[in-house]
């Protein structure tokens, strides 16, 4: 089944912070690192249990390093819903 993945506004302000600082330093290595990270992002659709679930809350977490993507999916409208995606150096929220 294919699922619907969207992001929500945190995890897109997330992955605008994530361009702009790479970009500081190198903008064409902002540009294919965040085209790597959405291409990751975009698995989800055809493979959304591939991140380790949390039992506590049952959302899930996928890593493409250095970064830890935060998802839950909703199996009833078949949507997978990126909540954050923070650098794996940073203290959980």
């Amino acid at each position: 089944m294919h699922y619907k993945v969207l992001l929500s506004e945190k995890a897109l302000q997330d992955f605008n912070e994530i361009y702009d600082y790479i970009a500081l330093d190198n903008p064409s290595i902002a540009e294919s690192y965040t085209n790597e990270l959405r291409q990751h992002i975009r698995h989800l659709a055809d493979f959304p249990y591939i991140g380790k679930e949390n039992p506590k809350n049952k959302r899930r977490r996928l890593v493409k390093k250095p970064y830890i993507i935060n998802y839950s999916i909703d199996e009833k409208v078949s949507t997978i819903k990126i909540l954050h995606i923070r650098h794996g150096a940073r203290q959980p929220l």
